[in-house]
């Protein structure tokens, strides 16, 4: 009965330790997700702020 015991008993830390791991994983991968969408972003910006040179200074002031 004893080494039925220990069995389960290691079978449940086992599967515990495979939901922490599955559960690690989850959160690099959010992490990761949301890493990539705020780099998108900053290089988004980055390219408005470099193509505002383009953009005439004297827009609207021209008279036709």
């Amino acid at each position: 009965m004893k080494s039925n015991a220990n069995t389960t008993q290691i079978i449940n830390t086992y599967l515990r330790g495979q939901q922490l791991l599955n559960r690690h994983l989850q959160i690099c991968q959010a992490i990761k997700k949301a890493d990539r969408a705020r780099q998108s972003q900053r290089s988004t910006f980055q390219v408005i702020i470099s193509n505002k040179s383009l953009i005439p200074t004297n827009y609207g002031s021209q008279s036709v």
